[in-house]
């Protein structure tokens, strides 16, 4: 019995498992990895399952926890693509393990290896391809495009005060975010690419700001020793700037791109790759033509 309860809870180890297999390693090896684990859980649970339909509830309910999960928390993110994806790998997973723990599994590699192989081309041309493209990157903050933004004096990471003249007459690009933002850091990693583009134009510049709503200085510094990034980092404390233009309500992380005039020009939510989305390239050709405004 206990050995029963002990598997039955290992269902939930690629739920609690599968974002930080995705921040660490990326959405290709967080998926063959939760595949994986629901691929053994189906060869284990024949072994030991003398009332099958207890066993298959189990992971029923695993992979509609975390469908709704994703959907609850990261709805704009995360749905439609996500969370179809990963019930359909959990499941379809599962039950190809369950089925050749009958089926003599030897006599069946070649088709295993097959379904891994499919697997991962669709994780990787599919769902990337949906997010980067149609869910990401998209003009999801029209309300404050057009709007005069005065950005205020900011703490850089290393506790100097940047006065709010610093900010004034250039063109700025800033990445709003918080340390507990798993999505937030490969964004960051992508800005740091333009921010070099640009570094040594006086007229623009390319930095972000932490939510100190969200993250104190403390957390943002231990993050940075294992996230080390090139552009500057400000922290507004309080949150106090953010919240005056409701930067963040729709979460993080989002992007300003704001003219000379001060006026907000463009306004993105998400993260860019730069094998599907060309982020760096489009990003560097929009900051040109706003230096040409």
């Amino acid at each position: 019995m206990k050995k029963n309860i002990f598997l039955a809870l290992t269902a939930y180890i690629p739920f609690l498992l599968f974002g930080h297999i995705k921040n660490l390693a990326g959405w290709e090896v967080s998926f063959v990895f939760y595949s994986i684990c629901y691929f053994f859980l189906g060869l284990a649970f024949h072994k030991v399952a003398t009332r099958p339909i207890i066993y298959h509830s189990i992971i029923i309910s695993s992979l509609l926890g975390y469908a709704i999960f994703l959907y609850t928390e990261m709805s704009s993110l995360y749905f439609p693509a996500i969370t179809p994806a990963t019930f359909f790998t959990g499941g379809l997973s599962y039950l190809l393990g369950y089925y050749y723990r009958r089926n003599s599994i030897g006599k069946h590699i070649v088709l295993i290896v097959l379904f891994l192989v499919l697997e991962l081309f669709y994780t990787n041309y599919f769902v990337r391809n949906y997010i980067y493209n149609l869910s990401i990157n998209t003009l999801e903050k029209e309300y404050l495009l057009g709007m005069t933004i005065n950005v205020p004096a900011l703490k850089s990471i290393e506790g100097r005060l940047i006065s709010e003249e610093y900010f004034a007459n250039k063109v700025l690009v800033l990445d709003f975010w918080y340390t507990k933002c798993g999505n937030c850091m490969p964004k960051l990693k992508e800005l740091d690419k333009i921010y070099e583009h640009f570094a040594n134009n006086p007229d623009v510049l390319v930095a972000s700001i932490v939510d100190g709503k969200l993250s104190s200085m403390e957390e943002t510094k231990e993050l940075l020793k294992t996230w080390q990034f090139k552009h500057p980092i400000y922290y507004d404390s309080m949150g106090i700037f953010i919240n005056r233009y409701q930067i963040g309500k729709n979460g993080y992380p989002v992007e300003l791109r704001i003219g000379k005039d001060g006026r907000i020009k463009q306004s993105y939510e998400g993260l860019g790759n730069p094998k599907i989305s060309n982020y760096v390239i489009n990003s560097i050709t929009d900051i040109e033509q706003l230096l040409n405004d």
